[in-house]
């Protein structure tokens, strides 16, 4: 009996690390759709999650280096064997070392002269995938300290764009109108006085339904009008950047919390704002809140920002200028405090 090991790592959304008993292997793309470089060549992947249906589709055959050379005209050798070549099926990229792997399709590593495939037979493609994945990871980490930018102002009350409701309103059938020969048959008067009661029936119960879903809509849309949410991706550093962005985000979330108490409730004149981190105690084993800092905020003395010119604001000094309890180093060690 044969045992297999595998496992996935997901470096960064859309590149993924495959683990291996011969080796490490590398996938780039989103569910339902990818591109994977390995033994057999590079392929697209496409299919519809959950559906059992989906789509291979071979782009590059890398072990007919010399084939595809001829036919551009180049003489240039190749740089593996066909066999390693042929393995050749993920990229995956390591954002922490820059180290790239190369895999096969069951996720084990082909070693660096699979890498030096890859860079010879799919280099541009390699090159495109791995800045686009940088860029987004660049993104993401510059959202986690530029969380306040988008702070509102005390006086700029915020607005909700409801979702209009498209589905037009039944028409009402135009019925039947009696012929002379219904005049002199009252069967004839009868199927038409029944084909307009069936008409009207069908009109009201359509019009009962778009009546429903209109209220449903309406409804919907005035739940969402108080519910607003914030999402962040945070992703591991060294001991000292990570505290760094760390100590920046955290205050960016406090000016952003607070901005949006003022701004959603005008009658609002103080926010008193604390915020903390949760620890395991190592005698207990238990969970306790340690408050890291807690501000006291006037509206009159938050007003004092410059709203439109928030990219200039560092959010550690900003609530500095307010009745701040703090106990932190420069570079972002916290002591507990006690919150007001």
């Amino acid at each position: 009996m044969a045992f297999r090991f595998r496992r996935t790592v997901s470096i960064f959304p859309g590149v993924r690390i495959n683990l291996g008993k011969r080796g490490v292997s590398v996938s780039a793309g989103v569910r339902g759709a990818n591109v994977t470089l390995g033994r057999n060549g590079l392929y697209g992947n496409v299919g519809i999650p959950g559906s059992g249906m989906s789509y291979r589709k071979r782009l590059l055959k890398l072990n007919k280096a010399g084939d595809e050379a001829r036919s551009t005209g180049s003489a240039a050798p190749s740089l593996a064997a066909p066999a390693e070549a042929e393995e050749i099926a993920h990229i995956q990229l390591n954002t922490k070392t820059g180290d790239i792997a190369i895999l096969d399709a069951d996720g084990n590593h082909l070693g660096d002269a699979a890498l030096e495939v890859a860079k010879t037979h799919a280099r541009q493609h390699l090159e495109d995938t791995l800045q686009q994945q940088v860029n987004i990871h660049n993104r993401i980490m510059a959202t986690i300290s530029s969380i306040h930018w988008d702070t509102p102002a005390p006086d700029h009350f915020p607005t909700l764009v409801a979702e209009p409701f498209d589905a037009p309103e039944p028409e009402a059938p135009a019925l039947r109108t009696l012929d002379w020969l219904a005049y002199l048959c009252p069967a004839r008067r009868r199927a038409f006085a029944g084909s307009n009661e069936r008409k009207g029936q069908l009109y009201q119960n359509q019009h009962e339904q778009w009546t429903q879903e209109k209220l449903a809509l309406e409804q919907r849309e005035f739940a969402r009008a108080t519910e607003r949410g914030i999402g962040v991706s945070v992703k591991e550093l060294s001991d000292t950047a990570s505290r760094k962005l760390y100590m920046a985000h955290v205050h960016g979330m406090g000016i952003r919390l607070v901005g949006e108490c003022f701004a959603c409730a005008p009658s609002v004149e103080e926010v008193i704002l604390s915020a903390f981190t949760q620890v395991v105690r190592a005698d207990t084993g238990q969970t306790e809140d340690r408050y890291i800092y807690s501000v006291k905020v006037h509206r009159n003395a938050w007003a004092r920002i410059h709203f439109g010119n928030l990219k200039a604001v560092d959010p550690v000094a900003a609530l500095a200028a307010f009745e701040l309890r703090r106990d932190m180093t420069k570079t972002g060690i916290f002591t507990a405090i006690k919150p007001w």
